[in-house]
């Protein structure tokens, strides 16, 4: 069975990949678990590599057993400037070997923005003393500076407040 995302537009992205954490338990030798990728305008599915590879090759994929949560990524560089699909299949055969399956968590598809943005943008700096928003103040006052920070960029991080105290 092959579980398919909607249309995913590669076309603003730079470095685009699908990262997504993954378990399985598929001890048939027959049995696989595999991604897929189709462009629009193409003909059909074609098998995505991980970054990694399969360790079973490209015909049966993931088999085997892996019980705690890993990170895989797969480039999507080939198909910038394209609208994709991914497809997550699993494969089983009647053979009557049976296991958990392959159990998918955290799908994400991303990449760099085609235009460059800084990292760190500052915004909606405040000063406040006594808790009331001021432009200047005597000296000796006790100041609050308020900085939100956000990230605009490819940094990992989510917007942050900072605030200093003098």
């Amino acid at each position: 069975a092959m579980v398919e995302t909607c249309w995913i537009d590669l076309r603003d992205l730079t470095a685009p990949r699908l990262e997504f954490r993954q378990m399985f338990d598929i001890p048939s030798a027959g049995d696989g678990a595999l991604v897929y990728v189709w462009t629009a305008g193409s003909e059909g599915w074609a098998i995505l590599e991980p970054d990694s590879g399969y360790p079973s090759g490209s015909s049966t994929g993931w088999t085997g057993k892996v019980l705690a949560w890993e990170s895989i990524t797969l480039r999507l560089d080939p198909y910038i400037g394209s609208r994709v699909r991914i497809g997550f299949l699993f494969k089983s055969s009647l053979d009557g070997v049976e296991g958990d399956g392959w159990m998918i968590d955290d799908v994400e598809v991303g990449g760099r923005p085609a235009t460059t943005l800084p990292d760190l943008k500052f915004g909606n700096t405040k000063l406040y003393v006594g808790g009331y928003p001021v432009t200047s103040a005597p000296a000796g006052s006790v100041v609050e500076l308020v900085i939100n920070v956000l990230n605009e960029g490819k940094a990992a991080a989510a917007p942050f407040e900072v605030t200093a105290y003098t």
